[in-house]
């Protein structure tokens, strides 16, 4: 009983109701749908994920990216800017010098708003470009005072211009390039960052998805275990009790709602049944021991009276074999139970009066064979008389019968 007790505390403690209200159909479907939930769920949060990194991305292109572009172009703004003013002062007497002046000046113009758009583009690059903007302010003014040295014709201070200018603007190039290779292996590197930063997003989401879904999994294991396999072992270990003869065992997880309780409702009839067969069962071994005892007991009652009606019987045997044999003083001297003994007493009355019956016949026979003897005599003695009178009637015939 204390084992018994002990297992049903602690199924109750195993066992939240809840679970065991449950079928099992809708214990999968909960499954399958948590499952499905957590695998939509993660999916989301991987788009999610893939869309915030195409804005980084983007943020990147717009800013990062972008920004050294425009910084190569002022590159080369500064070297067609360097060309045309080498250019200016070798054509300067030239008829087509005016169109190379009117795109001098473009290119100077368009050089200070690539200035102007790469510090909106990304302002960080203000404090490292702004010293070359400065810088470039002096080096335009040169290249203005070019301008105007050619508008004057004077070649000469126009190559005066030219050779600081070039010393201006080279420098210029050279730290303009060396910020945008800079800039090029910070992009290079932000973008690296970035690539990681986004495949690490991606694979810590798929691991925190399949993680989950562990959890889950191992979640409904030790549900199905602790909520199915555990009572169906209960259940089995009571069924195998039943099958070796164990019927007085409580059946477990009766008050279940789900096809544990279905089964364990269908043991528990099925174990009353075999109480009751057990019991019918008794009953009908105590009747048959019962019945048994009374056959033996008919069966030496019957024994018993067959002896004696045997014995009976060879007396009477023996009285008529005597009978046979014309002594009729033969009794039953034997020993014959009561309800023998009636029979007894009618043989030897029989055998008495038959013994007086056969002397009278007796008597009477040989009364009969001496008036026998004398009918013979007197029937002798008329034949005799009868024999003569027949001849002398022959004789008288024949005496007629010549004359």
């Amino acid at each position: 009983m204390f084992v018994v007790e002990h297992l049903e505390t602690r199924r109750d403690k195993v066992l939240p109701p809840m679970f065991s209200a449950l079928r099992f159909k809708t214990k999968i479907a909960a499954v399958a749908i948590i499952l499905t939930l957590v695998t939509f769920i993660g999916a989301a949060f991987l788009v999610q994920n893939q869309r915030m990194t195409d804005t980084r991305y983007r943020a990147f292109i717009s800013s990062d990216d972008r920004g050294t572009i425009i910084l190569a172009r002022i590159s080369d703004k500064l070297n067609a800017l360097l060309y045309a003013s080498h250019l200016l002062t070798d054509q300067a007497q030239s008829p087509f010098v005016g169109e190379v002046v009117t795109r001098f000046q473009k290119d100077m113009r368009g050089t200070r708003d690539l200035f102007n758009e790469v510090t909106k583009v990304d302002p960080r690059v203000v404090p490292t470009l702004a010293p070359l903007m400065a810088r470039y302010d002096d080096f335009e003014q040169q290249l203005n005072s070019l301008v105007a040295a050619l508008n004057k014709g004077d070649v000469a201070r126009m190559r005066t211009i030219m050779q600081a200018s070039d010393q201006d603007g080279v420098h210029i190039a050279i730290d303009l390039g060396a910020l945008t290779g800079r800039r090029i292996t910070q992009v290079e590197a932000d973008s690296q960052t970035l690539a990681a930063s986004a495949a690490a997003s991606v694979r810590n989401c798929v691991i925190g998805l399949v993680v989950i879904q562990l959890l889950i999994l191992v979640a409904t294991l030790i549900m199905s275990q602790r909520t199915i396999v555990t009572p169906l072992l209960w259940v089995r270990d009571r069924m195998l009790g039943i099958a070796q003869g164990s019927l007085d065992g409580p059946v477990p997880c009766l008050d279940r709602g789900d096809e544990v309780g279905d089964m364990a409702k269908a043991l528990r009839t099925m174990q009353s049944g075999l109480q009751q067969a057990k019991t019918l069962a008794a009953e009908q071994a105590a009747e048959r021991e019962i019945i048994a005892k009374e056959r033996a007991e008919n069966a030496e009652r019957v024994a018993r009276e067959l002896e004696e009606e045997s014995r009976a019987v060879e007396s009477i045997r023996k009285g008529l074999a005597a009978a046979s044999e014309g002594n009729l003083v033969y009794r039953i001297e034997a020993t014959l139970p009561q309800r023998l003994q009636v029979m007894k007493t009618d043989f030897n009355d029989s055998f008495e009066r038959l013994n007086q019956t056969f002397g009278v016949i007796q008597q009477s026979v040989m009364a009969i064979g001496s008036g026998t003897g004398e009918i013979s005599v007197a029937s002798n003695d008329m034949a005799r008389r009868t024999e003569q009178q027949a001849a002398s009637i022959e004789q008288s015939s024949a005496a007629s019968s010549v004359w």
